[in-house]
């Protein structure tokens, strides 16, 4: 894996703190000193470093400055049983999933201390789909901690795949040790090997690739790298009402979504690597951002991490997911045009238009006169140069702050703005009528 994606990857990692911690292990971590045991060096490039040809699991890997033993596999609903047991606060998995339990010694050859846990590996098989960070606390002893030269640490990781998914692989890819040297893939299944990809899922076509002609709901978009279909759109309340009760942090959200929070936009997404080979591709959150006929990004949007199922995460050539993705606007704005680019070196950008389905309630046209007294009725507004979302921003204000009116309203962008000045200070501008209210 290039140190791009790995960088990706572990944003990803970050960005999932949003909703709930990744892991919570045990305390009582030992690393302890083994015999000495000699451990063969992979003469070949290509054992462990591909689906197509993993290590075998029933010997030591090398894997940078770690050797891996595996002991014990756990799949089905033992794994369930096991991980329901190691913690009241686990979670059963969703539907169509299951728990994958792996017991192994990481044992540290190299000359300083390493640190391992369970967020350096994950899993993939047939599905083409690569599962990592699930939010469970493993068996004791998790394997967690710094390793020093030539101690080994054993313990527990958790992982995930589709319910009976053959050919099950580990992969280890460290968020500690940058490029991907380290990296390895070992074969959990007996004998589990996956070819390469030699034909794209679908054939490029040219749907969205134009903002003037941007593609529907529904409709299949194909570039040589993904294949995105936007299959619905929900909004506002049933945005929140995607999360679990237990996550007060965005449910308390929900239960005050009419005090002027940010209008939230579910987009239900099938995703598809639409590569050949087997190099692994990286789904980012931010794949789709809300955009203006011209092409410029709303500065104003937010992201939030998506709940389960979600479509970020890691695709091998040919893997498909269905899943959320989720963008705010601000209360008042509404949302029509989404841009689809995954990364900033994607061959091209694609556009999806939301046809109307999703966005706030329309804006509110508010009059007022000239040297009337207002007020900001909502938190970081943008004090603008000029009547315009793409203008240059003189300050960001907030709730409260008091405005006068300086001139005749002006119509633009969908918007009715009006030039004001912060009451006793120099700054002035344009802001739209409706995040502002009169002062009694």
């Amino acid at each position: 894996m290039n140190s791009g994606l790995k960088q990706a990857i572990g944003g990803w990692r970050a960005s999932r703190t949003v909703l709930g911690p990744d892991v919570s292990v045990s305390q009582d971590r030992i690393a302890f000193a083994l015999p000495s045991i000699p451990v063969p060096v992979l003469e070949t490039s290509l054992v462990g470093e591909s689906r197509a040809q993993p290590a075998a699991s029933d010997q030591p890997v090398v894997a940078g400055p770690w050797s891996f033993a595996i002991h014990e596999v756990v799949t089905g609903g033992p794994a369930s049983e096991a991980v329901a047991a190691a913690a009241w606060s686990n979670a059963p998995i969703r539907d169509g999933m299951q728990f994958v339990l792996v017991r192994l010694t990481a044992t540290n050859q190299g000359s300083r201390a390493q640190i391992i846990q369970n967020g350096d590996f994950g899993v993939t098989g047939d599905s083409a789909l690569l599962y990592r960070f699930v939010d469970v606390q493993p068996p004791d002893p998790v394997l967690y901690g710094s390793v020093n030269p030539g101690e080994s640490l054993e313990g527990w990781i958790v992982s995930a795949s589709a319910a009976g998914e053959g050919n099950l692989c580990l992969v280890f890819d460290s968020l500690t040790i940058t490029g991907n040297w380290a990296d390895v893939i070992i074969a959990l299944d007996s004998g589990a090997a996956i070819a390469d990809v030699t034909d794209r899922a679908q054939a490029s076509n040219e749907a969205g690739l134009s903002i003037e002609a941007p593609a529907a709901v529904g409709e299949v978009v194909a570039t040589d790298e993904w294949v995105v279909t936007i299959q619905s759109v929900i909004e506002g309340q049933a945005v929140y009402d995607l999360f679990p009760p237990e996550d007060y942090r965005t449910t308390a959200l929900g239960d005050t979504f009419q005090e002027g929070l940010p209008f939230w936009i579910g987009l239900e997404v099938t995703i598809t690597n639409n590569r050949t080979g087997g190099g692994l591709g990286f789904f980012p959150a931010g794949a789709f951002l809300p955009v203006d006929g011209a092409d410029s990004v709303f500065i104003e949007a937010l992201l939030l991490t998506p709940p389960d199922p979600t479509v970020v995460g890691g695709y091998y050539p040919g893997g498909s997911r269905s899943g959320w993705m989720l963008i705010s606007m601000p209360v008042g704005y509404s949302l029509d045009l989404v841009r689809f680019r995954p990364s900033d070196i994607a061959s091209e950008a694609r556009y999806f238009t939301l046809s109307g389905v999703a966005g706030a309630a329309p804006v509110e046209s508010k009059s007022f006169e000239t040297g009337d007294i207002v007020e900001i009725n909502q938190d970081q507004v943008n004090l603008r140069e000029s009547p315009s979302t793409e203008a240059e921003i003189v300050i960001v204000l907030a709730r409260g702050d008091r405005l006068v009116i300086t001139g005749a309203s002006q119509d633009a962008d969908g918007y009715t703005w009006y030039p004001v000045q912060v009451e006793g200070e120099d700054d002035a501008g344009f802001v739209a009528s409706h995040l502002i209210d009169s002062v009694d």
